[in-house]
């Protein structure tokens, strides 16, 4: 399954874009500042979108969410390209 990270998918063009992927079966990696900001793209799509809280304009959060990702990559047996 092809894996994208989507940063800002609270809302606007992030949650659009995502939403997209999805629909095109995607698995979709999104961040959010407040988890609770990615229950709706969560409960739509279980087991393709993977929210991952992080403000990428603070590198501590940043390195936590590289951890994260590695383990959801890890688990989904999927790669992701940039």
């Amino acid at each position: 399954m092809r894996t994208v990270l989507v940063t800002g998918v609270s809302t606007g063009i992030g949650n659009a874009i995502a939403d997209e992927l999805l629909k095109s079966n995607f698995l979709v990696i999104g961040s959010v500042r407040k988890i609770k900001d990615a229950e709706k793209l969560k409960k739509q799509y279980p087991d393709t979108f993977f929210p991952v809280k992080f403000d990428v304009t603070i590198k501590e959060e940043i390195e936590n969410a590289k951890k994260e990702i590695k383990q959801i990559l890890k688990n989904e047996n999927t790669s992701l390209s940039c």
